[in-house]
């Protein structure tokens, strides 16, 4: 019995021995932050014989792991490097796919998408709503997409802010691009089936973006993508309804980093849009800077008194757009500008304000 008691202790002692071993020499798995997991993983992809494959099941993969904002934060980051700018746009379409299935709302993707990687995951997620609905793409069945435009978006009650019911419209003209196989004529048309004006406009101006950044592109080239020698192209090709995005909108997008090439262009479009056009220009140079100083400067370089209102205009209805209706940096911008563009300016920020009540 004693003997038995002895064997007893030296085997919880040797048990208690490997314990400690095992604690000492064991390392805790660590949690792989979502860089590294997706790099790594566009990298496999970007080696591998069935790429197309690996970005399918990739895209599946990340959503088990991280949400779609740190997803695409990831991809907007690195979208130059090589083992991305090659694979990510048809990642974010799988990406957009994936995640209309898991929520079944258009809007939902919407609202955590972006357009980085040509815009893939808006297109991916409208992309998923059709095959829901089990239509086929292809120029035969324009009008059954077309059909199913005005639903897709839904009503503006079903968004929690009305600024994202307007992200969507503008995220379908890029869809209307992807399913017109780059045809800009074709994907307006897409457009004309919404049912007001205004959502109309917004996804022309999608359908533009998305027109000026296939320009070029291995992935998606344009049908009509611009041309160098001729800013105003293709608007001269386009019926009425599409005039007033085309000279206010796509003939800037190339140039929205370059303000005097956007003046200019601006001078040369014809008289009924020109001040639309140097509002686009406002709202263009907050994109290319958050510093209310350096957006007032900006705008009254601009030579023509009304033309800076319109810029002043632009800008600070953007600034509230872009940075959120808490944000002070609108306000600081239309205390800086000159005393004369100010109650334009406030103006501008109130008419944006209402975009997120």
């Amino acid at each position: 019995m004693k003997k038995d008691k002895v064997l007893l202790l030296d085997l919880i002692l040797l048990l208690l021995i490997l314990a400690s071993i095992s604690f000492i020499f064991h390392k805790p798995e660590q949690k792989i932050s979502a860089q590294t997991y997706i790099t790594e993983r566009m990298q496999q992809c970007s080696e591998s014989n069935d790429s197309r494959g690996c970005l399918k099941e990739s895209a599946s993969d990340f959503l088990n792991r991280f949400n779609l904002t740190q997803i695409l934060g990831v991809l907007d980051q690195n979208e130059t490097r090589p083992e991305f700018f090659n694979n990510c746009h048809l990642l974010a379409h799988y990406l957009g796919r994936e995640e209309y299935q898991r929520t079944g709302s258009v809007q939902k993707v919407f609202d955590e998408g972006s357009r980085v990687c040509l815009g893939g995951v808006l297109h991916g997620a409208v992309e998923g709503y059709l095959i829901a609905k089990k239509i086929p793409f292809g120029e035969n069945n324009d009008k059954i997409v077309a059909a199913e435009f005005p639903r897709i978006c839904g009503n503006e009650a079903d968004y929690k802010i009305p600024q994202y019911f307007t992200e969507c419209h503008h995220g379908l003209g890029h869809a209307a691009m992807f399913f017109a196989e780059d045809d800009l004529i074709r994907a307006l048309s897409l457009c004309d089936a919404l049912p007001t004006e205004n959502q109309r406009e917004l996804c022309y101006t999608g359908a533009f973006m998305a027109n000026a950044d296939g320009t070029g592109s291995r992935d998606h080239p344009s049908k009509y993508g611009l041309k160098s020698d001729d800013p105003f192209y293709p608007c001269q090709l386009l019926n009425k309804q599409y005039l007033g995005q085309c000279y206010t909108y796509s003939v800037l997008v190339p140039y929205q980093a370059d303000l005097s090439k956007s003046a200019e262009i601006c001078r040369g479009v014809p008289s009924d849009y020109r001040d639309a056009c140097f509002q686009t220009i406002g709202r263009d140079r907050t994109t290319q800077s958050s510093d209310p100083v350096e957006l007032k400067n900006q705008c009254q370089s601009i030579s023509e008194d009304n033309f800076q209102k319109d810029c002043i205009s632009g800008a600070a209805y953007n600034l509230v757009i872009r940075f959120g209706p808490t944000s002070t940096k609108a306000k600081q911008f239309c205390q800086l500008v000159s005393e004369n563009s100010q109650e334009i300016c406030n103006s501008n920020i109130q008419g944006a304000l209402k975009r997120f009540k």
